[in-house]
């Protein structure tokens, strides 16, 4: 079997000769369990809530479609797509997964 090495990213702040590119990357998760009035603006406000201040996500920057499930007057789910800068994707997948940034409950997937 052939080795793979890891690849390596740059820290350093002091190199000024070449330029990066800005990069985002997009954070998907299916929410489930959920009323069956539940609007997509309360989504989208939650996902705020559980990313915090910490990481400036716009309102564009994030995406909620409300999916049809099997029993409509039971439950209802959601599409959650959340675009974050490269540099942050690993702590943005930590806070969307953690069981405390979300009520009670509720059923998260990636």
């Amino acid at each position: 079997m052939k080795k793979t090495h890891k690849p390596v990213v740059g820290a350093a702040n002091s190199k000024q000769a070449v330029k990066t590119v800005h990069t985002t990357m997009a954070i998907d998760v299916f929410v489930s369990c959920l009323h069956p009035c539940t609007a997509a603006a309360e989504v989208t406000d939650c996902v705020n809530e559980a990313l915090g201040s910490d990481f400036s996500v716009d309102a564009g920057d994030i995406a909620c479609n409300k999916l049809k499930p099997k029993y409509e007057h039971l439950y209802s789910s959601f599409h959650v797509s959340v675009r974050v800068s490269s540099e942050n994707m690993k702590q943005c997948i930590a806070l969307l997964m953690s069981p405390d940034s979300w009520p009670c409950g509720l059923l998260v997937r990636r």
